[in-house]
C-alpha cells in the first residue's frame, strides 16, 4: 500500500467489507420474489429450524403446515460448508407431521403447485427431491446418501407428449438405500427396504425387499 493515500486505503477497505456484509446477508435470509427477510418472519423458529449453509428460497404464496419440526442443514462434520438448498414455489404447500431433518448437500425443491408432505424421518447427505405434483414420505422412514425423488420429468421429448409429473407415495418406515431412484408415479409399500442403487419405476408392495434396475421385488 506504499504511495497510496491513508483515506484512500481506509475507504477501499471499508467498500470491501460492506460488500462481504452484504454477500453474508444475501446467503443466509429467504429471499420472497426478490425482498430478503428472516425465516422468522414467516416461518416459526422453534418449528423450521435451518442451520448453517443453507440457501432456502420461499415465494410468498406458498403454504406450510408444521405440526413437526424440519430441520435443514444438519451435518456429521461441524466445519463443513456443504450448502442445503430448500425451495418452495409459487401456491406449493408443504406439510410436516413429526420431526423431519434434512442433511447437507440436500436439494429439495416444491415446484409451483406441488404438494411435499413430511412424517416422521430424515434424509442422509445429498438426498434430492422435485415435487412438481404430490410427493408423500411416510412416517418412520431412512433416505440414505444421494437419493434421487422426482415426481417430474422437467420437460417433455419432442412430439412425445406425456404425463410429466405422478404422485408418489413413500410408505411408513421404508428404508431407501444409497443412490437409489424413486421415479413418478410410484407408490412404495410400508416396512420395504429399497436396495442401494436401485432404479424404482412401478409400485413395491409392503414388507419387502427391493433391488435392481429397474426395480424388482426379491421377497
Amino acid at each position: 500500500m506504499t504511495g497510496l493515500p491513508k483515506k484512500r486505503v481506509l475507504r477501499g477497505c471499508w467498500r470491501r467489507v460492506k460488500s462481504l456484509a452484504a454477500a453474508s446477508r444475501r446467503f443466509v435470509h429467504v429471499r420472497v420474489l426478490g425482498r430478503k427477510i428472516r425465516p422468522e418472519d414467516i416461518l416459526p423458529p422453534t418449528k423450521f429450524v435451518r442451520l448453517k449453509h443453507c440457501c432456502v428460497d420461499i415465494d410468498e404464496t406458498a403454504q406450510f403446515v408444521l405440526d413437526g419440526i424440519l430441520t435443514l442443514g444438519c451435518k456429521a462434520f461441524a466445519d463443513s460448508a456443504l450448502e442445503t438448498r430448500f425451495f418452495v414455489g409459487p401456491n406449493a404447500k408443504v406439510t410436516v407431521a413429526g420431526d423431519f431433518s434434512v442433511n447437507n448437500g440436500s436439494d429439495i425443491r416444491v415446484l409451483a403447485n406441488g404438494v411435499l408432505a413430511l412424517n416422521e424421518g430424515f434424509c442422509n447427505d445429498g438426498v434430492q427431491i422435485v415435487c412438481a405434483k404430490n410427493v408423500t414420505i411416510g412416517r418412520g422412514c431412512a433416505i440414505a446418501r444421494d437419493v434421487i425423488i422426482r415426481d417430474y420429468d422437467a420437460h417433455q421429448l419432442v412430439g412425445h407428449g406425456h404425463e410429466m409429473a405422478k404422485d408418489i407415495v413413500i410408505g411408513e418406515h421404508v428404508w431407501i438405500g444409497t443412490r437409489a431412484m424413486i421415479l413418478k408415479g410410484v407408490t412404495i409399500g410400508d416396512n420395504t427396504i429399497i436396495g442401494a442403487g436401485s432404479v424404482v419405476v412401478h409400485d413395491i408392495p409392503g414388507n419387502s425387499l427391493t433391488v435392481g434396475s429397474p426395480a424388482g421385488t426379491l421377497e
